[in-house]
């Protein structure tokens, strides 16, 4: 179940709450299985700031 939860890029607050699991523990775990919890569908920066102020 974690990694599925991980695969859909679920956040480690709402992972906790369906395992009722701490937030570390689920760190722990995914780090010990070697699972990212890295969203993988967001861009590190804040996109849509740099749209609003390329528009002006």
């Amino acid at each position: 179940m974690p990694k599925q939860l991980a695969k859909g890029n679920t956040p480690t607050g709402v992972m906790s709450v369906k395992l009722q699991r701490p937030v570390a523990a689920i760190r722990s775990k995914a780090q010990r299985e070697g699972i990212s919890l890295k969203p993988i569908n967001r861009s590190p920066y804040n996109q849509r700031a740099t749209k609003r102020r390329s528009r002006r």
